[in-house]
């Protein structure tokens, strides 16, 4: 029974590779157009920079929450830790893990702009230069993001207070990200006025000014950009030797910091479990309705677990800020966002609401609500509550981080649009209602195939496909929506009338979820 349950996965998963094929043509298409035109102003060895730098950033910002699970969140280490095998190759052997995961990445962002430079630089020397480019690309960004990690868990391995000090600590990383990419956006734009056209003529005396200028924020782009783009010449073999260097730097600092920082926290950490009191269970017992009980239980575990609070409740905080004071701190004056609050006014409301949609889409807590209990499912599984209970216990916490969201949307909006009272409250009604039926629709898949047998809390969010498939769900009910309102408007229908259809129809799709919920064995 459980194997015939299991069919649909790959379906569902070769269905949603295979949407992106599209999007990956139109990709290597971008590419050949952009060396194009740095190919018309002598600047082609640019376009290696121009990719390489987004894929180092991207392995560094996933890469915080594959150090944090493959280090800190696995059971293996304790099996691990007794056998004949050096305390620094035990570190290194995880950390290649992480890398070899990330060649996938590297491979299908780096491979198409290697091929379009083939014709210009290719050769056999710019084959294995590419290659060695391949291999070594993700081994910086995880390393600094593995350095980081050990040294914070390290300075905040506080017996009692580890997973709120932890929890802390992967936000406060966080927050320095968004702060760099701030100061970043701020450098590579600092060009006084009226002295564009020196700044540009200046750029372009060199060969490799744009890949300078761009690899100035990361240098070990710009040494893998040069390495690749003379190939053919003495440099190309001195930047090879260079990145080869500093990628085997990275590989030993991992292992001697790991061995004398990590596994000493952990062993650590292994003899504060042994000294635990016991807590006399009676005083832990407290009587409580079914859905608080529920809701309590599911934040709880939310919380206490820091790679669940990174990936669930983060976004409710985060992507809200970061759409109004990012481009506020990057683009100072010219992002005008009352410019376009006028512009859309008739309609800023609806945009507002789509957003708010794209949020509960974006948020993966509905849609691992059940998952995330691994093992532990049985337990609830067992409980003597109703359907109806169980729901809207699982509900109240996205609805809630939701709420949230919206809250902290508004707010920000508040300070840089004229928004009226009327406005914002209407964008929050309707924003929870049509936020309804995409979380419901998240915890009807999760309850109805759950993703139990995991090693690492990770893999109950990052690789679950209940979470891309409430995404797609989610986004066609809005690009529906958006349909709709779109074909009221072309027919003048009063702007109300439309705010009323969107509710009622929220509402019937949340209300024919919560039914078939109930047919659920």
């Amino acid at each position: 029974m459980k194997n015939k349950k299991d069919i649909w996965k790959p379906i569902i998963l070769v269905l949603a590779l295979a949407s992106l094929i599209p999007s990956y043509f139109m990709y290597v298409k971008l590419i050949k157009n952009i060396y194009i035109q740095l190919f018309t102003l002598g600047q082609e060895s640019s376009i290696f920079t121009l990719i390489i730098m987004p894929i180092s950033l991207i392995i560094f910002v996933f890469g915080l929450s594959y150090v944090l699970s493959a280090f800190y969140f696995s059971n293996d280490m304790e099996k691990l830790i007794p056998l004949p095998i050096k305390e620094g190759n035990i570190v290194i052997s995880k950390f290649i893990s992480m890398v070899v995961f990330n060649y996938l990445i590297v491979v299908l962002m780096l491979l198409p702009v290697l091929i379009v430079g083939f014709g210009d630089f290719g050769g056999t020397l710019y084959i294995i230069y590419s290659l060695l480019t391949i291999l070594l690309l993700p081994v910086i960004p995880l390393g600094i993001d593995t350095i980081i990690i050990m040294v914070l868990m390290k300075l905040t391995n506080i017996q009692g207070r580890k997973d709120l000090l932890r929890n802390l600590s992967m936000f406060f990383v966080l927050f320095i990200i968004i702060a760099f990419q701030a100061v970043l956006n701020n450098t590579l734009t600092s060009v006084e006025p009226g002295k564009e056209g020196e700044f540009l003529s200046a750029l372009l005396q060199r060969s490799d000014g744009i890949m300078v200028w761009l690899g100035r924020a990361y240098p070990p782009a710009i040494w893998f950009s040069k390495s690749i783009s003379n190939a053919h010449n003495i440099s190309g073999l001195i930047y090879s030797v260079l990145n080869i260097l500093l990628g085997v730097g990275m590989v030993y600092l991992i292992g001697q910091i790991g061995s004398k920082i990590y596994l000493k926290a952990l062993l650590e950490k292994n003899n504060f479990r042994k000294s635990l009191k016991k807590v006399e269970l009676g005083l832990l017992i407290k009587n409580r309705s079914p859905i608080i009980a529920i809701f309590l239980n599911d934040i709880k575990l939310v919380l206490r677990t820091p790679i669940y609070l990174f990936n669930c409740v983060s976004i409710s905080f985060l992507l809200p800020i970061l759409v109004i004071v990012m481009p506020l701190i990057s683009g100072g004056e010219d992002a005008d966002f009352s410019q376009l609050y006028f512009q859309f006014k008739d309609y800023f409301t609806l945009i507002l609401i789509a957003f708010f949609a794209f949020i509960a889409t974006a948020n993966p807590t509905a849609s691992t609500t059940y998952s995330r209990e691994g093992k532990a499912y049985w337990i609830n599984a067992v409980i003597p509550v109703t359907p109806g209970s169980m729901f809207v216990g699982r509900m109240l916490q996205p609805m809630l981080l939701e709420f949230i969201s919206i809250l902290i949307m508004l707010g920000s909006l508040k300070f840089v649009l004229p928004l009226d009272i009327s406005e914002m409250f209407i964008s929050l009604v309707i924003g929870m209602l049509v936020s309804l039926p995409i979380c419901a629709i998240g915890v009807f898949i999760d309850r109805l195939n759950p993703k139990l047998d995991w090693d690492q809390p990770q893999k109950a969010v990052k690789q679950n496909v209940n979470v891309l498939l409430n995404m797609l769900i989610g986004a066609g009910y809005i690009l529906l929506l958006g349909f709709m309102s779109i074909k009221m408007t072309e027919y003048e229908i009063d702007i109300n009338l439309i705010y009323a259809f969107i509710s009622i129809l929220s509402t019937i799709a949340a209300g024919g979820i919560f039914g078939a919920f109930h047919k659920i064995k």
